[in-house]
């Protein structure tokens, strides 16, 4: 709302007359929230935006009530005293890119492959290779990382992340067939997804998803490792001041998470499922 101010003077003893408002009437009113919450939305220059009266009208909108609230400077809202409805809490979102180059990166470097007899190796079996850890002239790296996340007071929370990474072997002078391939154990896509439930003063609860796109176990990309999916899950119950129990869970789901794999077919698992339980104490 604009005012048109109508003044009169008044004389203070010893000084000059200066305006005083007789009155303050609406001058000008708008019917949109776009215009509103600017201040000089009616002339040229909309000003600066009232973050404050944004946060209150939003809280106000989701919570289905029009009693008053308490609304933050960082744009979240508190509930609204006497209502009946939840604020929507707040939500962030990054969005990341990056680029590197990593100049005489080390790396396990495959010179011989079996059978056969070599200097560096001696004998080596069918399907058994021989490494030597070397410097290669360049990686190339470039990906995206997303960032979400919300929270609902101190009683939800909730964060999601997921990385997009291409990882490449840019040149390689002590082995040119490695150049452009993908650097070992560096996933495609990886993501994960957490949420936190504090549903009473001494509970909190817990749980997590992770997930990884299939990767290469060697440089020569021969030896692939599967994507996984991993569920993990936690629980924290505050007895006092310096004591508390607490219950976990991790690979809730039994995933079978491949970590090697090896020239003959062997591979390497992560641990199945696993569960604990403990009471902590501090002084």
């Amino acid at each position: 709302m604009a005012a048109a101010n109508n003044f009169s003077q008044e004389t203070l003893p010893g000084r000059l007359r200066r305006p005083r408002p007789e009155a303050v009437g609406a001058d000008i009113t708008w019917n949109d929230l776009s215009t509103a919450l600017f201040p000089n939305a009616a002339g040229d220059s909309p000003g600066v935006f009232k973050k404050l009266w944004a946060a209150y009208l939003f809280e106000s909108g989701s919570s289905g009530t029009a009693t008053s609230g308490t609304a933050t400077t960082s744009g979240t809202a508190t509930a609204p005293s006497g209502g009946t409805g939840s604020a929507c809490g707040r939500f962030d979102l990054t969005l990341v890119g990056f680029v590197a180059r990593l100049s005489d990166p080390v790396s396990n470097v495959t010179l011989a492959q079996g059978p056969g007899t070599f200097p560096l190796f001696g004998t080596l079996a069918a399907g058994a290779i021989g490494q030597e850890r070397l410097n290669l002239g360049r990686d190339d790296t470039e990906g995206a990382q997303l960032g979400a996340s919300w929270r609902q007071s101190e009683t939800w929370s909730v964060d999601f992340a997921a990385v997009a990474e291409e990882a490449t072997v840019a040149s390689a002078p002590v082995a040119p067939n490695l150049a452009g391939n993908t650097l070992p154990e560096v996933p495609r896509w990886s993501a994960s997804l957490g949420v936190t439930w504090h549903p009473m003063k001494r509970v909190f609860l817990a749980a997590s998803v992770r997930y990884s796109s299939s990767q290469f176990d060697d440089d020569q990309n021969l030896l692939p490792l599967a994507g996984a999916t991993v569920v993990d899950a936690s629980a924290r119950f505050v007895i006092s001041r310096n004591a508390e129990v607490f219950l976990s869970v991790e690979n809730a789901t039994n995933a079978f998470v491949e970590t090697a794999h090896s020239a003959l077919g062997v591979f390497s698992v992560a641990p199945p499922r696993q569960s604990g339980a403990g009471v902590r104490m501090s002084w």
